[in-house]
């Protein structure tokens, strides 16, 4: 008695008034009750309560005792007590440990578990169940059942595997990211981390203990991540096969010109036999053809010229609904969803066109059995966020053009490669391999940004950003190269400028027989030497935009300053980029004929800049 209440037993026998005057005051009232009960009920005590001591402070005390009836009426105990500050203390400890690491969890968003190996028995926190939507109560009974049942099926084998591996020693702990069902429905990703803590006497895992944290935000970032990594590669690709497509289209062109114009001026001499004539249409029909496949090469490398004008992207697809109902068949549906008051955009008219053109041939090959295709536009606005995961996107206003069809989609390899040029899925002689890579070419020169999601048997969707302008609307029917060759006779002197010789044989064969007075030069020191010795003005200057030492634009610039005053310009080229500003755009003051031409376009061309220069 003297540890446990510094009081002596002769001291209580006297008066037990020391003994309750010891007790804390917290727990005097219900101490008192519970000796008061048993008293009454002849019950046992037992109580745990707190002390107030003079030379040992606040200690915890264990009390129990079974009271009994005396001869006199009065209640006798026997009974025990304990010191068990130590044990309160470092339950307190414990508790205090426990509701920080589960504040620490609560702020990571991490779980608890608990597993018997041996019986199956399971404990999961509060959190744990929280992770996937559920308390508790609603997931009782809780068994290690209760975990297989929420785990994606395709996860459960490598979790499995893994907890062998750590059962064996392989590995020092047991960790697996994997999927759990949601109570909504949706899949969330788990980090499920533990490790033994105990094990039997024959060496088999006994007590696991572990945690769940929800990862479901970090995979979804780093899978953002991923995508935005692999779009980057894809842009960085794009942009090497687009220069190497840009040159070997400029190379082409130059061949094609001299092949198409020396075919027609062939074709308009003297009658050839049947033969003959049957050979030359047939040239004229390849190089068209060749023509063509250039032209989609340059769109592609984004170095074609463009004519940009300010466009209601509205309009523009209400002029295409027949042509495109036309292409598409009867078997397919065809939707335009258009927004009302829709920003302006500036792009080229004809390239916009062959982009709509383009997927829609893409969604019709894709739903051969018929389906439907729907086109819709909307008004966005672009964030820094946006931009930041969708490499090749700018933050601003744009206008959003969806192209979805219902065809049978694209598997992950195809999807791969979908805006790569030449490849393609469909059979020999149905496709070049171009559509998608001319639509991808002509939406980033345009300032655009264009996307794409598919998944086998439900569809594909391209989605196109173009910005907003706010210059006035301007769209003019374009110019056509139809038409005859003017017969007005050619006046005046034509300083030409190309180091091509076919294409320069051909221009001075053409303009000749025209009858302008012709300068022929293959390099700019060349024409300028030319230009200084002529003894009258030469009336225009056609000039190949890429020429050795200097550029054309660097040569009209130089004979400008010579002469004193500007004069008519007709530029020539297959490769545009240094006639044009920095964005693909032609200049107000350039007029440019693009290889390869006809001699027809050549001569109508030579004769417009004549009549404007005048």
């Amino acid at each position: 008695m003297n540890d446990i209440y510094e009081v002596t037993p002769e001291e209580v026998r006297e008066d037990a008034t020391p003994v309750f005057g010891r007790l804390h005051p917290d727990d005097y009232d219900f101490v008192a009750d519970a000796i008061a009960e048993s008293a009454r009920t002849l019950g046992e005590f037992y109580c745990e309560f707190r002390v107030v001591l003079p030379r040992q402070g606040l200690r915890w005390r264990w009390s129990q005792a079974h009271p009994e009836r005396t001869e006199d009426g009065g209640t006798l105990w026997h009974g025990i007590i304990s010191d068990i500050t130590e044990r309160r203390r470092a339950q307190e400890d414990l508790t205090r440990e426990r509701d920080r690491l589960d504040a620490i969890l609560r702020g990571t968003n991490t779980g608890t578990w608990e597993w018997n190996v041996q019986t199956g028995e399971t404990v999961f926190n509060e959190r744990w169940a929280g992770i996937v939507g559920y308390t508790l109560q609603e997931l009782a009974p809780v068994s290690i059942e209760t975990w297989r049942r929420l785990a994606h099926p395709d996860d459960l084998k490598a979790s499995n595997e893994l907890l062998e591996q750590h059962f064996k020693g392989e590995l020092d702990y047991y960790s697996v990211e994997s999927c759990m069902k949601h109570k909504n429905g949706e899949w969330v990703w788990v980090l499920d981390q533990g490790r033994v803590a105990t094990w039997t006497k024959e060496g088999s895992p006994e007590w696991m203990f572990g945690t769940h944290t929800d990862i479901t935000e970090r995979r979804t970032a780093e899978q953002a991540l991923k995508k935005s990594e692999e779009s980057l590669r894809q842009s960085q690709k794009m942009e090497a096969v687009g220069g190497l497509a840009g040159g070997i289209a400029h190379d082409f062109n130059n061949l094609l010109t001299a092949i198409i114009g020396q075919t027609e001026l062939l074709r308009v001499g003297s009658p050839q036999p049947e033969e003959v004539e049957e050979g030359l249409s047939e040239i004229r029909a390849s190089a068209d053809r060749a023509a063509a496949l250039t032209r989609q090469l340059l769109a592609f490398s984004r170095r074609q010229a463009l004519q940009p004008r300010a466009l209601d992207l509205n309009e523009v697809c209400t002029s295409m609904m027949s042509l495109l109902g036309r292409l598409l068949g009867e078997q397919i549906d065809l939707v335009f969803e258009a927004e009302p008051a829709l920003f302006l955009v500036e792009a080229d008219l004809g390239q916009l066109e062959q982009v709509i053109m383009n997927l829609a041939v893409n969604a019709r090959d894709a739903m051969p059995d018929g389906g439907r295709l729907s086109l819709e536009t909307t008004n966005v606005d672009l964030d820094e966020e946006f931009a930041a995961a969708h490499p090749g996107a700018a933050p601003g206003a744009f206008v959003r053009l969806v192209v979805q069809d219902t065809g049978h989609g694209m598997d992950e390899k195809t999807f791969a490669h979908v805006f790569e040029p030449f490849y393609t899925t469909k059979d020999v002689g149905r496709g070049t391999g171009l559509g998608l890579s001319t639509v991808y070419g002509i939406v980033k020169q345009s300032g655009g940004y264009v996307s794409v999601d598919s998944e086998p048997g439900k569809g594909t969707t391209f989605t196109i950003y173009l910005p907003r302008t706010e210059k006035p609307l301007d769209w003019r029917p374009e110019k056509t190269e139809g038409g005859q060759t003017t017969e007005k006779p050619g006046v005046g002197t034509v300083l030409v400028v190309e180091d091509e010789p076919a294409v320069r044989q051909l221009v001075v064969r053409v303009l000749r027989t025209h009858g302008y007075q012709v300068l022929e030069a293959e390099t700019p020191e060349e024409a300028l030497t030319l230009f200084e010795g002529h003894p009258t003005p030469i009336d225009l200057l056609l000039t190949d935009v890429m020429l050795p030492q200097m550029s054309g634009r660097a040569l009209v610039e130089e004979l400008a300053q010579r002469r004193g005053a500007t004069f008519p310009v007709l530029y020539v080229s297959g490769y545009t980029r240094d006639a044009l500003t920095h964005d693909g755009r032609i200049d107000a003051d350039i007029t440019l004929l693009e290889k390869p031409f006809t001699a027809d376009a050549l001569a109508r061309n030579v004769r417009e800049a004549l009549d404007q220069g005048a």
